[in-house]
């Protein structure tokens, strides 16, 4: 099984020769070691190609603290996820030594495939290695997927972008898609009708949520808002049967984790039931 986020190095060295072909100038920017070059969070503006050094990506986690994740070395790529996707920056990369970056826009991109069309070939590919090196990394649930449902995966999910308190399930809801948390945090709660709403506990990067009412077929069965700015993988409950459930190792890790869900809500409405009855 290829290892997941391996950008091929022909794809890379396509991307620089056609870069190279049709742009009078192509941006080339000198980079120190300890600058940082991406923030996490920030908007997205261009993809990078590490022409010489070496890069470290970093994610920070709730208290902060920066947490090395990847390296990349010359003949690597960077900010292609972000790019392509819309969504913000999901990582920190700083150079660890001197060296030299392509920096390619958005523009740049379009004016370089006009006259080269496989370049968008080339993008798209660096997109999915990401995209499947990020999935999987998040959420260990999919780490089963064979390679031919790992790729189908990627093509079928779509990137989503939350600002704090936006509501991405609400509760009761037609079922429209399974989720995979690749960043931030969401608070869940769940309230029978009449009631005030009960408190589950929080969701975090890797977590997934949104399988109870595909699985059942009914409306959702509790409402899942972004605590901080969410960054989420959906993937349209058309395909979450074919591509999901009919894989044996990954259905036995949903099923499960609905089971444990749904006992958790039922525990939640018995509580509910007996305090009214106290009342």
């Amino acid at each position: 099984m290829a290892r997941p986020g391996a950008v091929p190095a022909e794809d890379v060295a396509a991307l620089v020769e056609h870069a190279g072909a049709v742009l009078p100038s192509p941006r080339r920017r000198a980079m120190r070691a300890g600058e940082v070059l991406v923030e996490e969070g920030a908007p997205a503006g261009s993809l990078f190609v590490v022409m010489r050094g070496a890069v470290e990506v970093g994610r920070r986690g709730a208290d902060g603290s920066l947490r090395v994740v990847a390296r990349i070395d010359a003949g690597g790529v960077f900010g292609e996820m972000s790019l392509v996707s819309g969504s913000p920056r999901l990582a920190t990369v700083a150079a660890v030594e001197d060296g030299e970056l392509l920096e390619l826009g958005r523009a740049e991109l379009d004016a370089i495939a006009l006259q080269r069309p496989a370049v968008a070939d080339v993008v798209r590919r660096l997109y999915g290695e990401r995209l499947l090196a990020n999935v999987l990394r998040a959420s260990p649930l999919l780490e089963g997927l064979t390679d031919e449902r790992r790729r189908a995966l990627v093509e079928l999910v779509h990137v989503e972008t939350y600002e704090p308190g936006s509501v991405i399930v609400p509760q009761g809801a037609h079922p429209k898609a399974f989720y995979v948390l690749l960043r931030g945090r969401c608070d869940v709660a769940h309230a029978a009708e009449g009631e005030p709403e009960q408190s589950h506990p929080p969701l975090h990067e890797g977590d997934v949520f949104g399988e109870i009412a595909l699985l059942q077929g009914g409306p959702t069965t509790a409402r899942v808002r972004a605590a901080t700015r969410c960054v989420v993988l959906a993937l349209q409950g058309e395909w979450f049967d074919e591509l999901l459930l009919r894989d044996p190792a990954t259905r036995g890790g949903i099923y499960d984790l609905a089971a444990r869900r749904l006992e958790r809500t039922r525990n939640l409405v018995a509580r509910e039931e007996l305090d009214r009855g106290l009342v």
